[in-house]
């Protein structure tokens, strides 16, 4: 059975990562896909920002920041990998 996580973010964005403990170990999946620019709510609270201020400043100008957009794609994928049947490990 696999067990999925997202993991927090931590300094310098180079993608959102999910941790999969797998029966031989664990191992990671990397997404970054900066998407329509708009940042995801655990990057906004990171930045100490409100999505207000991000609209009127895009302080956020370089693609080193999580997207809404790869935010849920990762909170799905973890939903995937988690509710994988087993036989699919075969």
């Amino acid at each position: 059975m696999l067990k999925a996580k997202l993991l927090p973010l931590e300094g310098k964005y180079y993608g959102s990562i999910i941790e999969v403990d797998t029966p031989t170990g664990k191992t990671e999946i990397k997404v970054w896909h900066s998407a329509d620019f708009i940042p995801s709510q655990r990057e906004l609270d990171k930045q100490k920002m409100a999505i207000e201020e991000y609209r009127e400043n895009s302080e956020l100008s370089d693609s080193h920041f999580e997207s809404h957009f790869t935010h849920k794609l990762c909170e799905y994928l973890v939903i995937c990998i988690n509710h994988m049947p087993t036989e699919l490990l075969k």
